[in-house]
């Protein structure tokens, strides 16, 4: 990820007030370390929810293996799936 120096930005801004295009390299790296930051999220988010979707998946499977064997002394409502 791009390391952003905010003072940076802001000295620039304060030298350049009238021609802010001066300081478009800094503006431009403050942007792209803001939609990193934000596709890290959303990679994140994405992950953990199919992380979920999976375990959701594995569940069900087990809880269709366990009722089509009839498996004495299983009872699928106690069984810890997490095992």
């Amino acid at each position: 990820m791009l390391s952003v120096s905010y003072p940076n930005i802001i000295t620039c801004l304060k030298k350049n007030e009238k021609c802010m295009i001066r300081c478009k390299k800094h503006m431009d790296d403050f942007v792209n370390c803001i939609d990193a930051q934000r596709m890290n999220i959303i990679r994140e988010k994405y992950e953990m929810e199919q992380k979920m979707n999976n375990m959701q998946q594995d569940n069900e499977i087990t809880k269709q293996f366990f009722n089509s064997r009839n498996i004495v002394g299983v009872d699928y409502n106690t069984y810890d799936h997490n095992q």
